[in-house]
């Protein structure tokens, strides 16, 4: 009858629909599961900083190791907790990381080298690379990346230098 296939299409219409969206879901999984693995599989520490409570969030299996925490005692943490009092410059860290981060809000992408503290008092050097997440929330990712071996490079051929220069004051 007509009331029968008018009851029909718009069964078929809804299935049809219900089908739609599973494949757009699936694709969103997808799409969720790429970036994540895009993150967790980085070569640097990422985290990303909540700037509500200064606290790091989702932070990678590198940032984990990093910083010498497990991924839910890292999250109880931030940058200020994280770093040294001072900076090298003696600037004070945490004054420091709120311009840093402040540049990031603005839609700058600041690149700087950092003293990192991990959870065994040790200090690592570190270059940051921040950039402003979109969102309501304010909210920036950070990758670290441990320069101890850059540093130690360029100790040695600074060192290397003045041994060459003292040689030809010699000679």
């Amino acid at each position: 009858t007509a009331e029968d296939i008018t009851l029909l299409e718009s069964i078929a219409s809804q299935v049809a629909i219900s089908l739609q969206n599973a494949g757009s879901y699936a694709r969103a999984e997808a799409a969720l599961q790429e970036a994540r693995s895009l993150v967790e599989n980085a070569p640097e520490a990422v985290v990303i900083i909540d700037l509500a409570t200064g606290l790091f969030t989702d932070p990678n299996e590198n940032a984990v190791k990093l910083y010498g925490l497990q991924r839910d005692e890292l999250v109880k943490v931030g940058t200020a907790q994280m770093s040294p009092p001072r900076q090298p410059d003696g600037r004070d860290s945490t004054e420091a990381a709120m311009e840093k981060l402040g540049e990031a809000m603005q839609g700058k992408t600041p690149v700087f080298e950092w003293i990192h503290r991990n959870a065994q008092g040790q200090d690592i050097p570190c270059e940051v690379r921040l950039v402003h997440m979109p969102g309501e929330k304010p909210r920036v990712r950070a990758s670290v990346t441990d320069i101890t071996e850059r540093k130690q490079l360029q100790d040695l051929t600074a060192l290397r230098a003045r041994q060459q220069e003292a040689i030809n004051t010699i000679t």
